[in-house]
């Protein structure tokens, strides 16, 4: 750079001031730069306000579907949850420090994003980590079924904070009724549910009969497409005019073989006949006759078929219709006994034991108690064996 007598020229001076102007507006622009976010307090920044969420929502308890996510094939990942029974939303929240006063509240959206209802608003205050409030709802209004949005808010509410929202979480659920239709088959949610069939789906096997028709009209397995495992699907034998419970494709295969065995041996017969030079009795001879007493063979006179007649034993399940055969197995066990032991017992599908209980329930022979996850099974007989039996109480403190 030119000096004249140790002053910068014109150039050198436009130079420098140049410089200083950019110095100026880098140090302009870094100030502003450190300023607090526009709608905070000078003493609070932006990621202050985002140290607090909500982390997770979990359902339990009666009103939640604990098996849906196994029944359910196409599960859309929403929860279905039960109307009339009571359910718990557990709230993780976390923080990266001590709150000292936070509100956490909960609203309810129809499919038309439409406030239908609030859950109470839970006031506490907030440690450093993870903390978990629930909301519990023991039945929702009649009108709110079907597909909903429950919305969680979390503010805080300390003073000077003017009640800012920290964060919201969102879970949609689907609410729906025990006594009714999801989709209109026929048979209730609830016994769906019970039954271990797939109740946003009106035909669980897939094989073209409805589970109504699986369970109480045909008492085939609603779970798969062919119950007997015989190569043809329930829905065809039922438009065939067939009984979908029977194994026809063994017994064609049992029948081809019987009849080949018969055409064999009369082929046999007839070579041997035919090319085999057998003796012939002289016409005029016949047989001298034998007696039982010289052929050691004792007379069958009188004789009585032993089959089934074992009065000792069990009950012969050839002999016995299906709701004789379980009614002996109630008296076998005392009058009480499992839903799960007659199915294991008698070596039938849950659907055919359920279909056969139904039909002892509603002739008064049995009553049904549902406790925990089982069916237990009372037998109450006719009106002398319910005046002879013992209560189970009384006999236990005699």
């Amino acid at each position: 750079m030119a000096l004249e007598d140790g002053i910068p020229t014109g150039r050198a001076t436009i130079a420098w001031l140049v410089v200083l102007l950019v110095v100026f507006l880098t140090a302009l622009l870094m100030a502003a730069g450190a300023q607090p976010a526009a709608g905070y307090s000078n003493d609070t920044t932006v990621a202050e306000q985002n140290e607090t969420s909500i982390e997770y929502v979990t359902l339990s308890g009666e009103g939640y579907i604990d098996e849906q996510f196994e029944i359910v094939k196409n599960h859309s990942g929403d929860p279905f949850v039960w109307h009339s029974e009571n359910l718990t939303f557990a709230v993780d929240t976390h923080s990266a420090s001590e709150q000292s006063r936070l509100e956490l509240c909960g609203r309810v959206y129809d499919d038309e994003n439409e406030s239908v209802g609030t859950l109470t608003c839970k006031t506490f205050r907030h440690g450093a980590g993870y903390e978990r409030t629930t909301f519990n709802v023991s039945s929702w209004p009649d009108d709110v079924t079907g597909e909903h949005t429950i919305e969680f808010e979390l503010r805080d509410s300390s003073l000077g904070s003017d009640n800012r929202v920290l964060d919201t979480y969102q879970i949609d659920v689907v609410i729906i009724e025990k006594d009714g239709d999801y989709t209109g088959d026929g048979l209730k949610n609830e016994r769906e549910v019970e039954l271990g069939l797939d109740f946003t789906s009106p035909d669980t096997s897939g094989n073209g009969l409805t589970d109504w028709q699986e369970v109480e009209q045909y008492g085939t397995d609603p779970h798969v497409t062919d119950t007997t495992g015989d190569g043809i699907d329930d829905a065809t034998l039922v438009r065939l005019g067939l009984d979908p419970t029977e194994p026809y494709i063994l017994h064609m295969y049992a029948g081809g073989l019987l009849t080949f065995i018969v055409a064999s041996i009369g082929l046999v017969l007839f070579l041997v006949g035919r090319f085999v030079d057998l003796p012939r009795p002289v016409i005029g001879d016949s047989p001298e006759p034998t007696t039982a007493a010289e052929t050691g063979a004792s007379p069958q006179a009188g004789a009585s078929p032993t089959s089934g007649e074992n009065p000792n034993g069990p009950p012969d399940e050839q002999l016995l219709t299906n709701t004789e055969y379980v009614r002996e197995i109630l008296i076998g066990n005392g009058g009480r006994v499992k839903q799960q032991q007659i199915v294991e017992e008698t070596d039938w599908s849950k659907a055919k034991v359920s279909r056969v209980l139904s039909e002892l329930e509603e002739d008064g022979t049995i009553e049904r108690v549902r406790i925990g996850r089982e069916n237990i099974v009372d037998f109450v007989g006719t009106e002398e064996a319910r005046e002879d039996r013992i209560d189970p109480e009384q006999e236990s403190t005699s």
